[in-house]
């Protein structure tokens, strides 16, 4: 089984629709390959686009200074993360 406990994920932003969410999503995906980015509508009609995993915000430190090239307003927040992804 794969327990959730409280980590962080990066919020890389937040947008009105479901199909912009997808599309941050892929081009996301085209840069950072090996880090998994999901989209979260518990925020309806707003989509929150995170990437990762991690036990800390200190752990999450490397991934957002590159991500941060990329997305400007990306944050580290804290939520649910699955043991077994998280670094």
């Amino acid at each position: 089984q794969n327990p959730r406990i409280m980590g962080y994920k990066i919020q890389l932003t937040v947008v009105k629709s479901n199909e912009e969410a997808r599309e941050v999503g892929v081009y996301f995906r085209r840069r950072f390959p090996n880090i998994k980015v999901e989209i979260d509508a518990s925020l309806r009609p707003n989509y929150k686009v995170m990437a990762g995993s991690y036990f800390t915000k200190q752990s999450a430190s490397g991934d957002l200074s590159r991500i941060k090239q990329y997305f400007k307003s990306a944050i580290p927040i804290q939520y649910r993360v699955f043991c077994v992804e998280a670094k």
